[in-house]
């Protein structure tokens, strides 16, 4: 008798913390608004955001022009920093050196990094980006955003330099 008490009462307070995680889950999803949250955080650093497709917009900051992807039924965005360094498909010496470094970047930075084959202009181009929860219950969403930024350009500088400096050894000798 007692264990059937204590099972009906366990399974009543499941069911009221799954209604209420349901609830919460429901209306946090109706308050979002993502695009709006971006638009709005972006300017507040002082950038201009042009709509290029529903749910994607591109701004200049800080010398770079990056796109951002959002959807309002999510909290996720995705911002990407698209061709930051170019090289000919036959720079072999070069790719090399840039798959190498591509990798240890993806594994040390929090932003991605990953290339492109154009092979009507045979090229090589490289890219980057960084997923990232955008709520408007997190403080001080412009300084989030902008430290977004800087890892994006500190992660390309990095990519960069390496390749850079590798392939300039190698062209000296």
């Amino acid at each position: 008798f007692i264990k059937g008490l204590i099972h009906n009462k366990m399974k009543k307070d499941l069911t009221h913390v799954e209604n209420t995680n349901n609830e919460e889950q429901d209306n946090h999803q109706e308050g979002l608004h993502t695009g709006q949250l971006v638009i709005d955080t972006l300017k507040a650093i002082g950038c201009v955001p042009e709509k290029i497709e529903d749910n994607e917009m591109r701004f200049d900051y800080q010398g770079g022009t990056f796109n951002l992807l959002f959807k309002d039924d999510s909290p996720f965005i995705t911002l990407r920093f698209l061709f930051w360094h170019e090289f000919s498909t036959y720079d072999l010496d070069r790719f090399a050196v840039m798959q190498k470094t591509v990798n240890k970047a993806n594994m040390k930075h929090t932003c991605k990094v990953f290339y492109t084959i154009d092979k009507e202009s045979e090229t090589v181009d490289l890219h980057s980006e960084y997923k990232t929860v955008f709520i408007k219950e997190i403080p001080m969403l412009d300084l989030l955003l902008r430290g977004i930024l800087q890892d994006l350009f500190h992660t390309r500088h990095y990519v960069y330099n390496i390749i850079e400096s590798a392939v300039g050894e190698t062209d000296e000798q």
